[in-house]
């Protein structure tokens, strides 16, 4: 690195009078780098006083300016860090100069009842050669500010006058101060960013781990990089944090899944590292219970319910979630919204096996609990094994790895997916990314299909509207996980007609789950699902029958109706969609309340509330309440 030779000039240099500062957001390394490769190259470095008869080689005094409260504790800490008394380390332990101790430490100096002011008058009069240091005063950001320019004045007089070598260490763009800023100009003269190669640190990290696991993780590295990218995360407490943590888990996997194949076992070992990844970032950038907790919901159904909403928002041209602002949205909102940002970052080109809701567990609690590990473990190489052994994989394996397939082994997949399109016996998610397949090998003049492009996307096209009134399928966007951002306008098109066709399908499957859930008066599922469906959900279910229906309910299943109501006509799509129900219901709930001879119940309360709202809804969006 380059602050490498900064910093061994500058402490090779004679009569310097200027500082050196190494800059870096929070976690970016600066301290590692600092503790672990410069100060060990300064202590290399002879200084002008060093002989072959008496050598004198560079000391390192590290010092922290967090809780330093005037310039007198900083010359008591500067003392404390480079007098040869305190390098005894059972005298640095117990007697230190500043905080509570600093009356005991006077004693040892035949002073009572002193201050800071006066051990630092004390110190004075003992000498110390600084000539043969280099000072690195590390938290400059956290000092008060009205006391940072106090204090750099203070070193600015050691660094000018005295020609003591110092280096700081500290997150500039936490400095907000006008008046630091033209100051540093008069103190510091070179400044060196740090970022971290998260890549070089999985290295350095993996040092002193078990051989296996220090293995794997130097064969990963670079897609432990990847992934931290894309979270825009390069904070290295984090990627530390992460890799403690997935030890243990990478520990139960190899003896968890017992396989020949290690493929197989590898393909597991990712996709936990993955997770871990994505779990670790998260919660180590705001701490979020709640936010860490949603995420294992992540599944193929999680991916396409997403899809699935955005798809039927875009079909009705309802734009204004998108126009609310952070503080308009509910915490159910911000949550989507989250998720939203969880799938375009991590998943957009990952295969989809599951969640691990033991690793979060282990992230917020630091207790792993093994058996629940196992079973999770367990679960995803379930999901592993049955993706990785479809046809569908290895006729795109064959199409797709292309530089290593031989040119028989080509043509018969080339002719066994086309067989298979013309058949229409691709799930519906595969045909975009077997289009593209075949697109790319034409053009790259792999293979010779003896049609056009156009042509070509005709049948492809042809085959995906057969799926139309199917029902749909489960975990669409998942199966795009190797398409490595490359896309064409006929891939795109392909691609959105699957999305429509089974949005559309998923509305339809939808309504009669509905439909099946309100006439099981027992049942407890999850009303959720259904609030933003774009189609008329009592379609097959008139109000009479619900009512009567409602009223056999649970009163706490009622409830659930209640807050399903006000949830699902807050969009004025979905109020429009099932306007006659609602007008026939609220009639039915009139009916029903104006029969004085029904006793005061909690049932007769729901009813009286649900008519209001509805009331209320109606108003909302323009209609008449008698």
């Amino acid at each position: 690195m380059q602050i490498d030779k900064i910093i061994t000039d500058y402490v090779l240099a004679s009569n310097t009078d200027y500082a050196i500062m190494i800059d870096g957001e929070w976690g970016a390394g600066k301290t590692w780098y600092w503790d672990n490769v410069l100060t060990q190259q300064i202590k290399a470095i002879p200084t002008k006083d060093n002989t072959e008869d008496k050598p004198s080689m560079y000391k390192v005094a590290k010092i922290s300016l967090f809780g330093v409260s005037s310039v007198d504790d900083l010359r008591i800490k500067i003392f404390e860090e480079t007098s040869t008394f305190f390098a005894n380390k059972y005298v640095k332990t117990g007697a230190k100069f500043t905080g509570m101790i600093v009356n005991k430490v006077a004693g040892i100096f035949n002073v009572s009842e002193t201050s800071a002011k006066d051990v630092s008058d004390l110190l004075s009069e003992f000498s110390v050669n600084l000539d043969h240091y280099v000072l690195c005063f590390d938290d400059l950001e956290r000092i008060k500010t009205e006391l940072l320019i106090e204090l750099l004045g203070y070193i600015n007089t050691l660094v000018e006058h005295d020609k003591v070598k110092v280096v700081f260490i500290c997150n500039e763009s936490e400095l907000k101060d006008v008046d630091y800023h033209k100051y540093k100009e008069k103190i510091v003269r070179f400044t060196h960013t740090i970022k971290a190669d998260i890549s070089k640190m999985v290295l350095e990290f993996a040092k002193g781990k078990e051989d296996g696991y220090s293995k794997y993780l130097c064969e990963r590295k670079d897609y432990i990089a990847s992934i931290y990218q894309r979270g825009n995360c390069s904070n290295l407490r984090t990627l530390k944090y992460n890799l403690d943590i997935y030890e243990q888990v990478y520990e139960i996997i190899g003896k968890t899944i017992q396989s020949e194949n290690e493929q197989h076992v590898y393909a597991v070992a990712n996709y936990m590292l993955l997770l871990s990844m994505v779990y670790s970032i998260e919660y180590r950038r705001d701490n979020d219970e709640a936010k860490l907790k949603s995420l294992s919901k992540i599944n193929r159904q999680w991916i396409y319910q997403l899809d699935t909403m955005d798809s039927l928002s875009r079909q009705s041209g309802n734009n204004e979630d998108k126009q609310k602002s952070q503080a308009e949205k509910s915490e159910e909102e911000k949550i989507v919204d989250y998720q939203r940002y969880i799938k375009k970052c991590y998943f957009a080109n990952s295969y989809i096996y599951g969640s691990s809701m033991p690793m979060i567990e282990y992230l917020l609690t630091g207790y792993c609990d093994e058996d629940a590990m196992r079973a999770n473990i367990q679960w995803i190489e379930v999901e592993v094994k049955r993706y990785e052994a479809s046809e569908e994989k290895q006729l795109y394996q064959k199409l797709t790895q292309f530089w290593d397939t031989d040119d028989d082994v080509m043509a018969n997949a080339v002719k066994r997916t086309m067989e298979k399109v013309k058949e229409g016996s691709f799930l519906l998610q595969d045909y975009p990314l077997f289009f593209l397949a075949l697109q790319r090998l034409q053009n790259f003049s792999f293979i010779d299909l003896k049609m056009t492009i156009p042509e070509l996307q005709e049948i492809f096209e042809s085959a995906i509207s057969k799926f139309e009134n199917v029902p749909f399928v489960d975990g669409l966007d998942a199966y795009y996980y190797q398409n490595n951002g490359e896309s064409t306008p006929e891939f795109m098109a392909l691609v959105n007609k699957v999305i429509d066709i089974n949005a559309h399908n998923n509305q339809k499957y939808l309504v009669a789950e509905f439909e099946t859930v309100v006439k099981n008066i027992s049942s407890s599922v999850n009303l959720k699902k259904f609030q933003f469906v774009l189609t008329c959900l009592f379609e097959n279910i008139g109000a009479e029958q619900f009512f009567e229906l409602f009223i056999s309910y649970r009163n706490s299943r009622k409830r659930d109706y209640w807050n399903f109501f006000d949830e699902r006509y807050n969009s004025k799509d979905c109020f429009d969609l099932d306007r006659e129900f609602v007008d026939n219901f609220r009639n039915i709930l009139k009916q029903y309340l104006s029969d004085t001879s029904i006793e005061a119940s909690v049932t007769r309360k729901y009813c009286s509330k649900i008519l209001e709202l509805l009331d209320k809804k109606v108003q909302q969006f323009g209609g008449h309440v008698e």
